[in-house]
């Protein structure tokens, strides 16, 4: 308890002086799992500030495969509540859908998770664009799972991808080096439906951080509110809904750009 109780009081003495705060959350980053640092103009300048070594997205995919066996547990099991509204609009656009396109959908963890809550249609596709070692990865557990409904294909030729009435992105666009309009202006045809989840908007500015993962330090790109809608409406697109979730983003020295929520969007092509 006098442990407690004085490290209690050294965080308050600490958070009290000028930038004390951003000082504590220096401090004790890895205690706080505080995953943020920097505010930059463009991918290309956040990305200038990363040591080459600690960029390997990519390199987070090659280490699963040392606990796959670990990851099979749990795959089915990675649905969590904040993911209610994704789950609600995605089946209401299932209707007469025969085909899905999930961007950076990893290896297969929202389609594996919601199976069982929702009625998939018999002809439905379900793609994903991932990485190269993630596409290798879930294929490879798809096929053992005997999956005939879900295949991967390497993001860079997302443009190649299967004909989808339905686009979803959940925790992925943020670290995309190119905006998600020329994404979906890229894509064989327009979908009629665009489900975006967990993604860190700010209600005015546009910027790019670093953010710490657990095997490298990536780019990640913060959007601007009014922009991201202006951008689908210019695309064709009408925004039905939105909604947010509580997840503190925290960067030391910018606490004006730090962030409480992750929000989720669900856009459908205008008539």
């Amino acid at each position: 308890m006098i442990i407690k109780a004085l490290k209690s009081k050294i965080k308050l003495l600490i958070e009290s002086l000028p930038y004390g705060r951003d000082l504590f959350l220096i401090t004790f980053r890895n205690r706080l799992s505080i995953r943020y640092r920097g505010v930059y103009l463009s991918f290309k300048q956040a990305s200038k500030s990363i040591p080459n070594a600690e960029q390997d997205y990519d390199n987070a995919y090659r280490k699963k495969r040392e606990y796959k066996e670990q990851g099979k547990k749990v795959i089915d099991s990675k649905f969590r509540n904040h993911d209610y509204p994704l789950l609600f609009w995605l089946s209401r656009s299932l209707t007469d859908t025969t085909g899905v396109l999930e961007l950076g959908g990893s290896l297969g963890h929202l389609y594996y998770s919601i199976k069982n809550l929702i009625d998939f249609p018999e002809k439905m596709k379900w793609q994903i664009a991932e990485l190269p070692e993630a596409v290798s990865l879930g294929a490879e557990l798809a096929n053992e799972r005997n999956e005939k409904q879900l295949t991967f294909i390497d993001s860079s030729q997302i443009a190649n991808s299967t004909p989808a009435n339905v686009f979803i992105s959940s925790g992925a666009i943020q670290y995309m080096t190119v905006s998600l309009v020329e994404i979906l202006s890229s894509l064989p045809t327009m979908p009629e439906h665009v489900i975006i989840h967990d993604l860190p908007v700010h209600s005015k500015q546009s910027f790019w951080t670093t953010q710490r993962l657990e095997y490298c330090k990536v780019p990640y790109h913060v959007y601007s509110l009014d922009k991201f809608i202006e951008d689908f409406d210019n695309l064709g697109y009408e925004l039905i809904a939105q909604w947010n979730w509580l997840r503190p983003m925290e960067i030391p020295f910018h606490k004006a750009l730090s962030l409480n929520h992750l929000q989720g969007f669900y856009f459908k092509k205008k008539c």
